[in-house]
Parts: C-alpha cells; structure tokens; sequence
C-alpha cells in the first residue's frame, strides 16, 4: 500500500499529528533532510479535519501517510509503531522539528552500544518570539533538577566521557566545542523515574524489538501516556545512555503563548536501555516508590 525508501528502512520516524497543517511541512521536512539517509517517514494523521492530508500527501512517496479515526496521541502512535519497518523507531511531534544529524548520531549510540535498548537525547526550547534554549531537558524538568543533590552522577550509576563512544560527527563537535567536554551517563534509572521525570520521549530512539517485548501504549491515558510508556520501558530494561548532544528543536509556546512541542534534542542526552543486569538505583524516597510499584512491579 505505501511505497517506502528502502524495504526494510534502518529508522522510522513516526510523526503524529491532528490539525497542524500549517506546521506539519516544516517537522516532515527536518526529518527528510538528515545526513542518515536509510529511514522512513511516516506521518499518522489522527483524524484531522484541517487541510492536513493534502499538505501530507503533496509530499509523495517520500512520505508515508496513514489516517486513523481520531483516538489521541497514544492511539495515533501505536498506529505508527504498527506500520513502522524500521530496525530503530523514533518519535517526532508534529510541531517540532530534528536537526540534520539527529539519526546520525542515536544509530551511531545504538551501534556502538548493542545491549542498549533506547537512546535519548537532549533537547533545543524555542518558541515564535526569538526564545532559544540550546540544552533545555533542565528547565523543562526544572521540578526534577531543582531537588538539592540531584545531579545526572546521582540519577544515573556510569558515565563515559562522550567523544569516547565515537558517535559525535567532527562538524557537529566544531559547532559544539563543548561536547569535548561532556560526558555520556548510562545505568537504570527505573527508582529515578518513577519519582522524578528524567527521560523524554521526543527525544528517543528504540530498538524495534524491545518496542514489540514491550506492547502497545495505552491508550485509555489521553494526558501523559509517554510518561507510562517510557517508565515501563525503563523497568522492562536496565541500563540508560544519556549523551548531550541536541536532537531536536522543541517547540514551547505557540504564537498565542499556548504551550507546544518544537525541535527536541540538540545533544545526544541519550537514554539507554540494557538488557544485561547488575545497574539498579535506589531512590531515595522509598515512599513514593512503594506507593507505585502496585502498578508497574519491581525492575524485573
């Protein structure tokens, strides 16, 4: 039914969406203009009554376009992990938008780390009236990061430093001189995330098939489904990467001042999950963890 890049893509970029026909072109095309090129985009069309489907569908076979009835982000999202043929998946929101070398460099930590089982990356706020935020996961999380002593050496057991893993192209680390100096963390942060946010969804990549160990979302959560995805990932798998590098452009207000999604990850903040065991953090506040385990279980 769609006609593809390549039959079996290396990376899907899944990109939800409802009534941005008037975004929608900018987030399909910073996910056309990559340096990797062996990917599918796929855009899932969750009922949208705008002009959405034509703006999609101008775009060709480069683009896979998939409506469904309208049923929420976490419906249109498994719709596209459905139709996904990729090896690794990735989300983008269809008012955000990647850099260039976002799939370059999460294929790259994949690689370079076989027992990891999801990448996340830092993330760039901007909004429509001049605001940028190079490395915004902090202040987007301010809640998280503004407890004393919380620090990524706390939430996350190892660290390496960044240019070690050999997944920084040299013209991203001369825009970047900093990234010299940074340090890639990686360990389970299961505890960690059932108390605090310390993962972004927008901002990751998964292998293929911890997605299909994993199931479907659920979708009976309209508000926050990422958040009950990515903690049962994170305990269903042990060990995260987390490099800084920005992925993509994160979209924080809108012309109205409305909160909204943008270009989510300019540093490989990378989350990775391992399936080999021995890394488990203990949070502190072992009340608030036992009132969750009931839901989601102890780290298998």
């Amino acid at each position: 039914m769609f006609k593809v890049s390549a039959p079996h893509p290396r990376v899907s970029v899944i990109i939800p969406t409802y009534n941005r026909a008037g975004l929608i072109s900018q987030a399909i095309d910073s996910a056309l203009r990559q340096t990797f090129g062996d990917h599918e985009v796929i855009v899932v069309d969750d009922g949208s009554t705008d002009e959405t489907a034509a703006v999609v569908r101008a775009y060709g076979d480069r683009v896979r376009y998939v409506w469904t009835p309208n049923g929420g982000a976490g419906h249109a999202r498994n719709v596209g992990m459905a139709h996904a043929r990729g090896d690794y998946l990735t989300f983008l929101d269809s008012d955000d938008l990647l850099y260039p070398y976002a799939l370059e460099v999460s294929t790259r930590l994949l690689a370079r780390f076989p027992s990891v089982a999801m990448v996340c990356s830092e993330v760039t706020g901007f909004d429509d009236h001049g605001f940028v935020d190079r490395y915004h996961m902090k202040r987007y999380h301010a809640p998280t990061y503004r407890k004393p002593g919380l620090t990524y050496d706390t939430i996350f057991p190892s660290s390496v430093q960044l240019l070690e893993t050999g997944a920084i192209p040299n013209e991203l680390l001369r825009d970047d001189p900093t990234l010299a100096t940074r340090r890639a963390y990686y360990g389970n942060v299961y505890d960690s995330y059932l108390v605090d946010i310390v993962l972004f969804q927008n901002s990751s990549m998964v292998r293929r098939e911890v997605i299909d160990a994993l199931g479907p979302r659920n979708e009976q959560l309209f508000c926050y489904e990422e958040l009950d995805y990515l903690v049962r990932l994170s305990r269903a798998s042990n060990g995260g990467l987390r490099n800084f590098t920005a992925r993509s452009r994160y979209r924080c207000c809108s012309p109205t001042g409305a909160r909204r999604a943008g270009i989510a990850a300019a540093v490989p903040l990378a989350c990775i999950w391992s399936a080999a065991a021995g890394l488990g953090i203990e949070h502190r506040d072992s009340g608030w963890r036992a009132s969750l385990r009931p839901r989601y279980g102890g780290w298998r």
